[in-house]
């Protein structure tokens, strides 16, 4: 919060009058993972998830935890584009 008194205040520190103070909640998440997560091509995320073979490791579930690995990594903007198909 900042308070800024009128140039006219004589006493440093001093505040006399009304204020409006306003406190929030931050919003949540949800909206913004909904809009992150409906401009996300579900082909594009599959391939992608399997053609990281790092995030591939054999254990149940392999293809889910890659796949929201790729998710958050995306989201933190670490990611240039799909890959050119060979020949391109």
């Amino acid at each position: 919060m900042v308070i800024e008194l009128s140039p006219a205040s004589t006493a440093t520190g001093v505040f006399e009058g009304l204020a409006h103070i306003v406190i929030g909640d931050p919003p949540g998440p949800g909206p913004a993972a909904a809009a992150f997560l409906s401009a996300i091509s579900p082909a594009e995320l599959e391939k992608a998830a399997l053609d990281r073979h790092d995030l591939m490791d054999g254990r149940p579930h392999e293809l889910t935890r890659a796949t929201l690995a790729l998710l958050r990594e995306w989201a933190l903007g670490q990611w240039d584009g799909p890959e050119p198909e060979d020949g391109e």
